[in-house]
């Protein structure tokens, strides 16, 4: 075709459209799917029959679109929106085209998508000062609620939401059971629903210390606000309006936002964490009026709520659970509803296994490396009355979040090492007792077993409720503990000199203290009623007694046995000190009666004890054969080093009975600890619970255990020792039978190996021969 054709023929469609869109129509709103839609039925009457019919003329263009609802299809005016309710008020139309412009004067070409905007804003919320336009109120809540005051008004039906006291649905009544307070139910209670989603980006904290829990959230909200209901064929195609919107804040938002308030928050989200952010109007598009005055408004901000925690008890393995309750904070049920988010079921976040539908929230949302990871998160809607207003339902969205600990970084920085040091503590069992650095050994781990402890308090809150951590705590301490303790009595009783279980674990030192003062107040009465005569007259023949040289040579070999045998350190001896040198020097046949015979005829008195001046001056008088100063030097060298003999014995003995205990614990501590981590291990969250929250029993069965095995390692020692100690007399006696080896001394001060005879000493003969009556040589 020929370019000049093809300009003619596009001049005359031009010229033909502009025919076709003038002309106007008429509001003949006659169809009932039309109803209260502020479209016009499709009709044929001019200007003259329209207003003669008394209907409204629309001086816009004709165009025309088809509605179709259950099956029946009405064809209506597209335009007729524009000449209907407040829109036709401030309506502006071309002359030019017949379409609606922007300004008055000014062509619809030329009207940008920012002049549009702006009339939009000024005939919904500014609203130029007009007689038939309502002033938009931004403090007054949406309502279709009719209200009737008269006398003869119908009773409103209570809320739907509202369950009975014998309904499944409610979880709690009042106290005289007339009335649900707390009713689980997804019925709606009124008319201005509020959808409420929330999509949670970012755990940015949680503190277990502070029972706090930050969130980074987008909190999602939409309702329907007939007030701002306009079409978007009168404003240049504009299907959306975006206006500024915040809660609180009157200087900063245009239109109503919803009363909403989380219940248990640190901040608040009514002007506080959550700061303003555009909300999108949405406009009508067809009869249906679907998304008239329809408001989205998501706002990101940050959730601080101090939560309850939940499953804490498992800690580290614990998987957390914290509830943030969401309602209306003035407004009730009746006149600000407040439901799930249909999309997401009011829930999302990322990687949630349970979407209905894989969905965008963020391209940087979630998180690696972080301390916890959501699992869950459930939504339940609870309407709750309070006590402030018993007639007021007050819908409630409650999200309960589970997330998971990162629990390998905790096991590998406070199990594994309590768990090291658990066994570190038990190793002291097989340290030799002689080792000075096992007693600090042991409490070295136990200080690092503190500090570990103090470590793991700092990630807990302070609370009466014990976790996992805590009794795995308490037991390695209570392991490291006995087996310090063990510790303890094995290096006691390992250094021991004593002979007797009384003296080893009896605090005998006060005794002693207390006897060696009766003894001396005891003796100082004893001079005082011997007269002064007695007294000098002893200490005359004490003076006497080491007179010569032979006796002064001697008498140094005296103090050393004095020495030998004060074991208290009190310069005194006792009977049973005093025992000890009787019977190798005088013989076995030797009784107590024989030595406190000799002690008379000294002028000595045993029961006040002996101090050394006495005890030389008894062993010079009473010594048979003293003269032969050879076979004295041997006889008392061989008390010596029978000494010396019978301490090591003693040595060896305790020594025994200390590996003896040490052996013991070998089998007994180390597969206990195994046994109490295994069990521990084990338990599940319900039975941690149980243990929590009966403390004072876990306390008592504690303490028994403690207890009952302290009990049992000291009955264990006794038997070992005991069948030890006589296992060792057996062979004693029998080394002592008639023919059997046994020790003496030479004059060359060498022990030798001789064998016992039935036959009496040659010198107990010489000494009987000395002193028939006493034995004695005084």
């Amino acid at each position: 075709m020929h370019p000049s054709a093809k300009g003619t023929l596009l001049l005359l469609l031009l010229l033909w459209r502009s025919h076709v869109a003038q002309g106007g129509f008429c509001l003949n709103l006659t169809h009932p799917l039309l109803v209260d839609t502020g479209f016009a039925a499709v009709n044929d009457l001019d200007e003259a029959r329209c207003r003669a019919s008394g209907f409204e003329w629309c001086p816009l263009v004709n165009e025309t679109e088809t509605w179709t609802e259950n099956g029946i299809s009405v064809e209506y005016f597209w335009f007729s929106p524009c000449c209907t309710g407040e829109q036709n008020v401030t309506l502006k139309v071309d002359d030019r085209d017949s379409y609606p412009t922007c300004r008055k004067g000014v062509p619809r070409r030329k009207c940008k998508r920012s002049d549009w905007l702006s009339k939009l804003m000024s005939d919904l919320v500014d609203k130029p000062s007009h007689e038939k336009l309502s002033p938009y109120e931004m403090l007054v809540p949406p309502s279709d609620l009719e209200m009737d005051a008269s006398v003869n008004a119908t009773p409103r039906p209570p809320p739907a939401c509202i369950c009975k006291p014998t309904d499944p649905e409610c979880e709690m009544t009042s106290g005289d059971g007339a009335k649900c307070l707390i009713c689980k139910t997804d019925r709606k209670c009124g008319g201005n629903v509020i959808s409420l989603g929330l999509n949670i980006f970012k755990i940015e904290s949680v503190d277990l210390r502070s029972s706090q829990l930050t969130l980074s959230t987008w909190l999602r909200t939409s309702w329907t606000d007939e007030r701002l209901s306009f079409h978007k064929q009168c404003y240049g195609g504009v299907d959306t309006l975006d206006i500024q919107a915040k809660a609180g804040d009157l200087e900063q938002s245009k239109i109503w936002v919803p009363d909403l308030e989380l219940y248990n928050s640190r901040d608040n989200i009514w002007d506080g964490s959550f700061p303003a952010r555009l909300a999108s109007i949405y406009a009508c598009s067809s009869p249906a009026r679907s998304s008239c005055g329809s408001v989205w408004w998501s706002r990101p901000g940050i959730i601080s709520a101090l939560c309850m925690y939940e499953g804490l008890v498992m800690f580290p393995f614990d998987i957390l659970k914290c509830k943030l309750e969401i309602a209306g904070w003035s407004l009730d049920g009746r006149y600000q509803d407040i439901i799930p988010r249909a999309k997401d079921g009011g829930i999302s976040w990322h990687n949630n296994p349970n979407a209905k539908e894989k969905a965008v929230a963020g391209l940087t949302a979630g998180g690696k490396f972080q301390n916890y990871a959501i699992t869950d998160l459930k939504l339940e809607r609870k309407v709750v009355f309070y006590d402030c207003c018993p007639s007021s339902p007050y819908p409630e969205l409650i999200y309960e979040i589970s997330f998971q600990r990162s629990s390998s970084y905790y096991v590998l920085k406070l199990i594994v090492p309590l768990l090291f040091l658990g066994v570190m503590a038990l190793l002291t069992f097989w340290m030799p007792p002689a080792s000075g650095e096992r007693l600090g050994y042991g409490i070295t781990v136990i200080l690092a077993m503190l500090a570990n402890d103090i470590v793991a308090s700092e990630l807990m809150p302070v609370c009466n409720e014990r976790v996992f951590m805590d009794y795995l705590n308490l037991s390695a301490w209570l392991f490291g503990s006995l087996a310090l303790l063990e510790t303890g009595l094995v290096m006691l009783l390992y250094h021991k000199k004593c002979e007797t279980w009384t003296e080893a674990l009896v605090p005998t030192d006060a005794f002693r203290i207390f006897r060696s003062c009766y003894r001396r107040r005891k003796k100082e009465r004893y001079i005082r009623r011997a007269g002064g005569s007695r007294v000098e007259n002893l200490e005359s023949r004490m003076k006497n007694a080491f007179s010569t040289k032979d006796s002064q040579l001697r008498r140094p070999m005296y103090k050393s046995i004095f020495w030998e045998l004060d074991t208290n350190f009190d310069n005194e001896l006792g009977i049973d000190e005093f025992e000890r040198f009787w019977q190798p020097m005088f013989g076995q046949e030797w009784s107590r009666a024989d030595a406190e015979k000799c002690l008379a005829k000294a002028g000595l008195d045993i029961t006040l004890a002996l101090t050394e001046a006495e005890f030389c001056y008894f062993c010079e008088s009473s010594l048979p054969h003293k003269d032969d100063f050879e076979y004295l030097q041997q006889k008392l060298q061989f008390f010596m080093q029978l000494a010396d003999h019978e301490r090591n014995r003693i040595a060896a003995m305790w020594a025994t009975r200390a590996q003896t205990i040490d052996d013991f614990a070998q089998w007994a501590l180390p597969p206990g600890f195994v046994v109490v981590i295994t069990w521990l291990s084990l338990c599940d969250e319900q039975t941690l619970i149980d243990l929590s929250e009966n403390q004072s029993g876990f306390a008592t069965t504690v303490f028994m255990g403690f207890v009952a095995f302290l009990i049992l390692v000291l009955i264990s020692a006794v038997i070992s020792c005991a069948q030890s100690h006589f296992k060792q007399r057996a062979r004693r006696l029998q080394s002592m039978k008639p023919g059997e080896p046994t020790m003496s001394w030479d004059s060359s001060d060498s022990l030798q190996i001789a064998s016992v005879t039935s036959e009496p000493s040659p010198h107990l003969g010489e000494r009987a021969e000395s002193d028939d009556s006493g034995r004695c040589s005084i």
